[in-house]
């Protein structure tokens, strides 16, 4: 999305009392190490985007930034997770008959790396591709600790 700011007043604004939004995005992909393909698409949405064609914008989003975003928009984070860690990639090696049970683990695996407690931050985006948020308005009751992150 091209206006970030709009796009958070719009969820706050949406959101019922004690209601949650989830939010994805994809972090990994706007890296600086990325490979050279994916720094030319971000060029070009963005040349795209200032021309009125938004559909496939991509600008990465800091951890600060999104904190900002989400703090400036009257909303909080509550569950942070990160998933899509580049194991993915092994998936097409594999037999079809194995690729289920290698699926399984992968996502075992990715629950438990969310567990070990790390907090996310911009240097872990090379590792897990996406980082997921659940969102709350900040006025609302409690809400459950974050957890792991």
């Amino acid at each position: 999305m091209v206006d970030r700011p709009r796009y958070f007043d719009a969820l706050k604004a949406n959101l019922r009392e004690g209601g949650r939004a989830y939010v994805n995005y994809d972090s990994g992909h706007f890296v600086a190490d990325a490979d050279l393909t994916e720094r030319a698409k971000g060029l070009a949405s963005r040349a795209l985007a200032r021309l009125g064609s938004e559909s496939r914008y991509r600008k990465r989003v800091t951890a600060d930034e999104l904190t900002e975003l989400v703090a400036n928009s009257g909303l909080r984070i509550g569950d942070d997770k990160v998933f899509n860690t580049d194991l993915k990639r092994l998936l097409p090696l594999l037999e079809v008959e194995q690729r289920d049970a290698f699926m399984q683990r992968w996502l075992a695996f990715e629950v438990e790396l969310n567990e070990l407690g790390l907090a996310y931050r911009d240097e872990l985006d090379s590792v897990f591709r996406t980082r997921n948020v659940l969102l709350s308005r900040a006025g609302d009751g409690p809400q459950a600790s974050p957890g792991p992150r």
